[in-house]
């Protein structure tokens, strides 16, 4: 089990990033457990051992353990790192097509711009 401190991706429901999260970490679940003082955020692998918690009780800074083969964390820190790239773009700005086999095609801005298949 890996322990460290950081400032987290946000997490809200309505928050686009959430949205973000759930189209690049395929097979990946979240709950969010409230607390009196903070919360913390739960992340689980539905393919490959793995779980992270990200504590915050006030404040930014949170702790965030994870364990197991799927690095759950870090893959929610790159998929962060890859939307501020892109410029943060708003939930509107995504579109989806799906083709006469069922194959699911997910683009940003015009359905040349592949995002993720599914």
């Amino acid at each position: 089990m890996v322990m460290k401190r950081v400032r987290p991706p946000p997490h809200t429901p309505w928050h686009p990033f959430t949205f973000i999260a759930g189209l690049r970490m395929r097979e990946a679940t979240y709950a969010v457990q409230e607390h009196e003082d903070g919360h913390t955020q739960w992340l689980y692998s539905r393919t490959a051992p793995g779980w992270t918690a990200a504590v915050r009780r006030g404040g930014d800074e949170i702790v965030v353990r994870q364990a197991g083969e799927r690095r759950l964390w870090d893959e929610l820190v790159e998929t962060y790192a890859w939307w501020k790239e892109l410029g943060e773009p708003a939930v509107d700005r995504f579109g989806l097509t799906v083709g006469p086999d069922g194959q699911h095609v997910v683009w940003l801005d015009e359905p040349g711009n592949i995002i993720a298949t599914r």
